[in-house]
């Protein structure tokens, strides 16, 4: 027995594969600890700590490796730096949109834009005309920051009827044609006669000599 086993220990092919073999542990095993250093690195964003990792991998030798591998990675961090770093900027962000806050109407607290006298969900008003001065500002402020008043004035919607608002901008639209509108359009010339020369018979037209 022992001389079969001697055999087959000496026999080249056999010592040949199972240097290969070991060699392919060997090579697995660093590639292992450079993967869990990296790996490591990224997740937690601390060399040291990912120098710890590659320790335990290269600690555990290739005979272990098949155990210290899955145990660093049950324990490992289940996202990266990179990542919590990413949530965190975002969860910063929402809370500066917070802090500025969207305005809201007080009264039915629908989003509204600055500037709007009224709120079109509940058509209350957001904002009071001054009584002196009839800027518009904040209805809940004390005084008018313009002018300084104390009263406000009691604000009205002014709505016209469709037809006015048609005849206003038929009104404002032939204000805005031009008066040398119907000058621009002259007869087509006669035959013979050259465009833009002044017909026989007109004032300015030239006399002919002989």
């Amino acid at each position: 027995m022992d001389e079969i086993l001697n055999q087959t220990l000496g026999n080249p092919i056999v010592s040949t594969i199972g240097m290969a073999l070991a060699g392919a542990m060997v090579a697995l095993w660093v590639a292992a600890a450079w993967w869990a250093y990296g790996d490591a690195a990224r997740r937690t964003g601390n060399t040291f700590a990912a120098l710890v990792v590659a320790a335990w991998i290269v600690a555990s030798t290739p005979l272990l490796l098949v155990l210290s591998l899955p145990v660093y990675m049950l324990v490992r961090p289940q996202d990266s730096a990179a990542e919590r770093r990413t949530r965190g900027l975002a969860a910063e962000l929402v809370d500066v949109l917070e802090a500025r806050g969207v305005e809201g109407c007080f009264n039915c607290t629908n989003a509204i834009e600055p500037g709007w006298h009224r709120c079109p969900s509940c058509t209350t008003w957001l904002e009071l005309p001054c009584a002196s001065c009839a800027e518009w500002s904040d209805r809940t402020l004390a005084i008018c920051p313009y002018c300084g008043g104390e009263e406000r004035a009691e604000p009205q919607a002014e709505s016209l009827e469709p037809a006015a608002a048609m005849a206003a901008t038929r009104h404002r639209r032939d204000r805005r044609q031009p008066r040398a509108a119907g000058l621009s359009r002259q007869p087509a010339p006669r035959s013979g006669q050259r465009r833009g020369s002044t017909p026989e018979g007109h004032p300015l037209a030239p006399v002919r000599v002989g």
